[in-house]
């Protein structure tokens, strides 16, 4: 474990905590409600065993699945979609924030056939979100059949490492009273991720697009980012010359913050160019765990901490950083 560790829960404090982890006496927040005692909390919110307590020993809230119109479908060389589902206003608000997703499965299909998938954009006035699914195997051709409705569950919270670091780096450009910058470097449908986020930030802080769009449409890359970035450029992150032009943008200094959205390997390699420029702006990077369930019961997505805790990470919440040197991504 790291010096002064800082995973904590997405969910801890939200509507729907405490969850299914605290009646089963597992909660990676709460000692007591994981068989230990209050000693070590470093929670500071609302008393999580006191709001299990107070409603009588019982969760809040589960996120339940519900039926959600097609409302847009637009096929990209046969074997991308974008869909537009309608889940209603007060459901896509709560997609708004940058790391937003939902699990999806077709409407026949059991409950093991659910795919987690990033959400795109939202549009609360219409009450829909957008989603862009690369269909690859069982699951996601599955999704690709339908054209009417879709089983959602969601949303969920924990699509991007490090994403409050993001935001709080902006914010204090902001209080110093000038434009935040953040670089978004992204792969393939990584693109979706980088255009929720982008979307949740507005127009207030400088955001530059940095895109290997591998072998993807160049239509999605102009449907995904129709809130155009100040700066945009494509490279190839197989080129050892493309990545030399990404190492001495990082470089540059230019830049307050560094969002990842890639593959493990591609993850891990520009976390190391940016350890090795010391680039000193925060980093975000995609969680490509094992995602199964979403409430961290399955136990899909454990990964061992150095002292053996279990860190569940649909769940924990932890910094780009800590995502590195953890050693916790492919390598």
């Amino acid at each position: 474990m790291l010096e002064n560790p800082t995973f904590m829960c997405i969910d801890a404090g939200g509507e729907n905590c405490p969850c299914i982890l605290a009646e089963s006496r597992n909660c990676i927040v709460c000692g007591r409600l994981s068989g230990q005692d209050c000693s070590g909390c470093r929670w500071h919110g609302v008393c999580i065993y006191n709001e299990y307590i107070q409603n009588h020993r019982r969760i809040k809230k589960n996120r339940r699945d519900f039926e959600a119109s097609i409302v847009e479908r637009k096929l990209y060389d046969d074997d991308t979609v974008m869909l537009g589902l309608n889940v209603g206003k007060g459901f896509s608000i709560k997609c708004y924030s940058g790391g937003s997703y939902v699990f999806l499965r077709k409407k026949e299909s059991e409950q093991f056939f659910n795919v987690p998938i990033s959400v795109m954009r939202a549009d609360s006035e219409a009450g829909i979100i957008y989603l862009l699914i690369k269909c690859i195997s069982a699951k996601t051709k599955a999704l690709l059949e339908e054209d009417k409705s879709i089983i959602v569950r969601g949303p969920y919270k924990n699509g991007i490492f490090g994403i409050d670091d993001i935001y709080s780096s902006l914010d204090k450009a902001k209080r110093e009273g000038r434009r935040g910058r953040l670089l978004i470097v992204c792969r393939a449908t990584g693109i979706a991720p980088a255009a929720k986020l982008m979307q949740s930030l507005g127009h207030e802080h400088y955001v530059g697009v940095t895109v290997d769009p591998a072998n993807m449409s160049r239509q999605i890359i102009e449907d995904a980012l129709s809130d155009a970035p100040d700066d945009y450029r494509e490279l190839d992150f197989t080129d050892s010359g493309d990545m030399l032009k990404l190492k001495l943008e990082l470089a540059s200094g230019g830049y307050d913050c560094l969002a990842v959205f890639t593959s493990d390997y591609y993850i891990n390699m520009i976390g190391e160019m940016a350890e090795e420029i010391k680039f000193q702006g925060n980093l975000a990077v995609s969680n490509n765990f094992n995602i199964c369930c979403g409430e961290g019961v399955c136990g899909a997505c454990s990964v061992a901490g150095k002292n053996g805790e279990t860190m569940k990470m649909c769940k924990c919440r932890l910094s780009g950083e800590e995502i590195l040197k953890r050693k916790v991504i492919f390598k």
